[in-house]
């Protein structure tokens, strides 16, 4: 399991660091490559990506992935 226990449809921001949230360059830049390496989770089908509009949070579940995490 890559990513361990997962509540249903958890925020993308959740997976940043405790210090690194936030709106300066360094939060920015840890969003970044946190939705990178979930698309490569998604493309791999370990995850399901969701996002319900334009500027909605990006939400991460593997509920129905081939895998469980």
């Amino acid at each position: 399991s890559l990513l361990g226990t997962l509540p249903d449809w958890t925020r993308l921001s959740a997976f940043l660091p405790p210090g690194w949230r936030g709106s300066g360059l360094k939060a920015r830049s840890a969003i970044a490559s946190t939705f990178v390496a979930t698309l490569e989770l998604a493309k791999a089908g370990e995850i399901e990506l969701r996002q319900d509009g334009v500027f909605d949070p990006i939400r991460v579940d593997c509920t129905g992935c081939s895998k469980k995490c």
